[in-house]
């Protein structure tokens, strides 16, 4: 009968530590925080669940464990991923188009959607080095757009001092006619 008192209160208290722990989260601002205190509460949840102290728990423990770290790393990767990724796409759109910061940044995009791409591909088994001709291919399509573009910038505004020139020229042909 002591016994089972015990256990009780054992999982009474377990049970508040939850719910402290659920309230704490859900007060936490969204963020890569929260997500990783959601993943760790969840897997000591599981862990906790683990009654005894046998060679078997033990080891259910210590797989969870390790299994929750992985999770960890894989989401801590990921987010910072992201968000560099909707960094580079807030910078993109609010540089100049056309200059080289514009270039540097699409490259950098280009670079983070080509390490996400080997990386998938890693865990499947795909061929990295097509993955890399691509996005060579990519890069190099970037530097050429650019340079195109950098052509026509320069032939707009040799065309725009042109005609000022020739306007000037009018002027002074005009006044000397006077």
């Amino acid at each position: 009968k002591e016994k089972r008192e015990l256990e009780k209160a054992a999982r009474e208290r377990q049970k508040l530590q939850e719910q402290i722990q659920e309230s704490e989260l859900s007060l936490m601002d969204e963020g890569l925080n929260k997500e990783l205190a959601k993943i760790s509460l969840g897997y000591n949840k599981k862990i906790a669940a683990i009654k005894g102290g046998g060679k078997d728990e033990i080891a259910a423990r210590n797989a969870l464990g390790k299994e929750m770290k992985a999770k960890l790393d894989e989401f801590t990767v990921k987010y910072n991923s992201d968000r560099e990724r909707k960094d580079v796409e807030n910078a993109l759109a609010v540089v100049k188009k056309g200059s080289q910061e514009e270039l540097d940044l699409k490259l950098h995009q280009l670079e983070l959607q080509r390490e996400a791409e080997i990386d998938s591909a890693e865990k499947t088994g795909e061929d990295v080095f097509l993955i890399d001709e691509k996005y060579a291919k990519k890069r190099q399509e970037l530097y050429e757009k650019h340079a195109s573009d950098q052509v026509l910038l320069i032939a707009e505004n040799a065309a725009h001092e042109q005609s000022i020139r020739d306007e000037e020229y009018i002027m002074d042909t005009l006044a000397l006619k006077k």
